[in-house]
């Protein structure tokens, strides 16, 4: 009887370790790999034109380069080295973030999330200009971060950078030292002009204000809309705006 009963444990031993067999253990998670990723980002940096600075923020005055400047100055380098950024806005729980990710053809790569914040944003379709400035703004904040991009304008500092992108080195620093001397009293300063689609913007801004119309080339020093450097275009234009909603009540002789 005692024989029995032991075969039968012996049994269920048997058939207890071929389960154990087919159970297979989590394996302990893989430490990420950026190895491949680091060393071709290193590669890609020394290939960087120079970041200048392009833009002026039309409130605090304070210059800036904006993210075509930034993309200009590394996308070939980059891709030379098989790395790709890409940036794009995502929501989770009704909350927006930006999502940036530095991507190796190796197969390796960076994500970074940032939540965008943009106070008093309500979402109505006023508010959409708000967005797209808070959005750009991570978004080139971000990219100077994950890139190991220094934006300037040291004129020692220079290289082999697109003349686009080599722009007004003492307007930049007329700025910030709160100097209000015109833009263009230094030859060289704002090399780029605006499109033609900015031009046609500006025609039609100003097509019936031919006073407010030499007044913005006085105050620039240029003689036709045509000149206007690219880095002015949007604090101007928002400018002449603002001004032709001031004179709706203005006699027409005064425009």
């Amino acid at each position: 009887m005692e024989s029995i009963e032991l075969l039968k444990i012996l049994e269920k031993l048997d058939s207890l370790q071929k389960d154990m067999e087919y159970i297979k253990l989590p394996l302990p998670a893989e430490k990420p790999q950026y190895n491949e990723l680091y060393a071709a980002l290193a590669k890609a940096k020394l290939e960087y034109k120079n970041v200048r600075f392009n833009r002026e923020n039309s409130f605090n005055k304070q210059v800036y380069a904006d993210l075509d400047a930034i993309q200009k100055a590394t996308n070939t380098a980059l891709a030379n080295h098989g790395i790709v950024f890409i940036q794009h806005p995502i929501e989770s729980d009704g909350i927006t973030y930006l999502s940036s990710i530095l991507a190796h053809s190796s197969g390796q790569s960076i994500d970074c999330k940032n939540r965008l914040i943009i106070p008093g944003y309500t979402g109505a379709k006023s508010d959409l200009q708000r967005f797209g400035e808070a959005l750009a703004y991570l978004k080139r904040q971000v990219a100077q971060a994950m890139l190991g991009i220094v934006a300037n304008n040291d004129p020692e500092d220079n290289d082999d950078a697109d003349a686009a992108s080599t722009q007004y080195t003492n307007e930049a620093r007329r700025s910030i030292a709160g100097d209000s001397k015109p833009a263009h009293v230094d030859q060289g300063v704002f090399s780029e002009r605006i499109s033609a689609d900015d031009l046609e913007d500006l025609y039609y801004e100003l097509q019936e204000y031919p006073i407010m119309t030499q007044s913005l080339l006085k105050g620039l020093e240029i003689k036709e809309l045509a000149d206007m450097p690219k880095a002015k275009f949007r604090a101007q234009i928002d400018l002449v705006r603002k001004q032709k909603i001031m004179l709706r009540d203005k006699p027409k002789k005064e425009w």
